[in-house]
């Protein structure tokens, strides 16, 4: 879990802030509250999601991948969509670290 909070107080906010100083980590802009507060919240759970997105490549690549070579898709078996599945995972986790 993240160790960051969400700081709806003051008129420029809402802030992304350290949980344990209040450091200001991110100030979330957006055309509406809702809006703001759904990026807030996308914000403070990225972490948790690129780990559970690691964790789940992880498994399909053991589950029906070659461990050696996962990226090599005539080495897939079983479910066919597990390859596709795969290969957004780590899209998205190559997206969110910047690669």
């Amino acid at each position: 879990m993240s160790d960051w909070r969400i700081d709806y107080a003051g008129y420029n906010g809402p802030y992304i802030r350290e949980a344990r100083n209040g450091h200001e980590v991110a100030r979330i802009s957006g055309t509406s509250f809702e809006e703001k507060r759904a990026r807030c919240r996308l914000f403070v759970a990225a972490p948790d999601l690129l780990e559970a997105c690691r964790s789940a490549a992880d498994f399909l690549a053991a589950e029906f991948g070659q461990v050696s070579d996962p990226d090599n898709k005539q080495g897939w078996s079983g479910d066919p969509a597990a390859y596709e599945n795969y290969r957004s995972l780590r899209a998205a986790i190559t997206k969110a670290e910047g690669a």
